[in-house]
């Protein structure tokens, strides 16, 4: 049905583990939006033992971050000495005492000087006790590599980060491909190693590289045998996986089912599966529909400079295919202005000369 309300994601509501929402505008969409939680470092006798949260309502909370993920922060706070669960929702910014490799290589990462940031957040990464920290750090090196669009120095880095860190390394940081296209020879030949190996997460990894080459057969077969397994983790990565396969033929029904799981998903780990739905959605015509899976990974999640780029352009065509032009127009221009020089950018370019004519 075609709608007259403009396409948005309402992201508090989506950050909080919800379902993304239909209101209307599209503009807050293309201001640069702030992170899941954003750390802020800081310095001072006073406050030198605490963290510190501060609430969008205006509430400050101190104490000691024990966990943070993009569900809230768990905080033992200093007053009551009882754990307490801030909602990401919730969290305007976190100011905690950052090591200087730790700021300076989020600072490059910020600035696209990826190599940089990695080596960096490695030198922070050796000097950091605290676990939340550990991880945060430990994901942020893989999305460096990841962002270099080096796939195999992605996974090697997952995995001697997850090994260094006890595996306490966000799972959204898992190095997986979700783009339809094959990725070059040498990721394709570490892939059908990791196909063969004993470890369920390897071979969820492997497949994900293998799907759009001539391995896909034996890579289906795998992720399929994974759907169960008793790691939900990694369960889940197989069918989310599987959803490209089946994107060619799903029907309506297959993705209202694929977008109840996927609204269940932690929020940081839905970008690729999003991405899978809008491919779906778009070979179905719902046009409206698909430029709003495809701005989760374009949008939200950024950490994948490739995904992102290919789900904004995306985005905008859908949003074009559904008589949206003016949104369209400026989701042409968020991809000139955020992925110069790709290929998706001289796309962009080319769609946006021909919506002035």
């Amino acid at each position: 049905m075609r709608r007259n309300c403009k396409l948005q994601i309402e992201f508090a509501h989506a950050l909080a583990g919800a379902a993304p929402k239909r209101i209307c505008n599209l503009q807050s969409l293309l201001r640069p939006l702030v992170a899941f939680v954003t750390l802020l470092a800081w310095s001072g006798a006073a406050l030198a033992q605490d963290d510190v949260v501060h609430r969008r309502n205006g509430i400050v909370d101190r104490g000691k971050i024990l966990a943070q993920d993009a569900n809230g922060v768990r905080l033992l706070r200093a007053d009551s000495k009882k754990e307490t669960l801030i909602p990401a929702d919730q969290i305007d910014r976190i100011e905690v005492k950052l090591s200087a490799d730790q700021q300076e290589g989020e600072k490059l990462f910020e600035q696209k000087k990826y190599r940089a940031a990695a080596e960096k957040l490695d030198a922070a990464f050796k000097i950091e006790t605290r676990p939340w920290l550990r991880s945060r750090i430990a994901s942020n090196m893989v999305a460096c590599y990841v962002a270099m669009g080096d796939p195999v120095a992605a996974i090697d880095a997952f995995f001697a980060a997850s090994q260094a860190a006890d595996g306490q390394i966000a799972w959204s940081a898992v190095p997986i491909w979700w783009l339809p296209e094959p990725p070059n020879q040498d990721v394709i030949e570490t892939a059908a190693t990791m196909l063969r190996s004993n470890s369920p997460l390897q071979q969820v990894i492997g497949a994900s590289y293998l799907l759009g080459t001539n391995q896909a057969p034996a890579a289906r077969e795998a992720l399929a045998k994974l759907t169960t397994y008793r790691d939900e983790r990694i369960g889940q990565l197989a069918r989310t996986q599987l959803w490209r396969w089946y994107a060619a033929t799903a029907t309506h029904d297959d993705v209202i089912s694929w977008q109840r799981q996927a609204a269940k998903l932690p929020a940081d780990a839905r970008a690729g599966p999003y991405f899978a739905i809008g491919l779906a959605l778009r070979r179905l015509g719902s046009h409206d529909d698909a430029a709003l899976a495809f701005l989760w990974p374009a949008v939200v999640y950024r950490t994948d400079p490739k995904l992102s780029g290919r789900a904004a352009l995306l985005a905008a065509e859908s949003l074009e295919r559904a008589g949206q032009l003016g949104e369209a127009r400026r989701m042409y221009e968020e991809v000139i202005g955020r992925f110069a020089q790709t290929a998706e950018a001289v796309s962009a370019q080319a769609r946006l000369n021909a919506l002035k004519e």
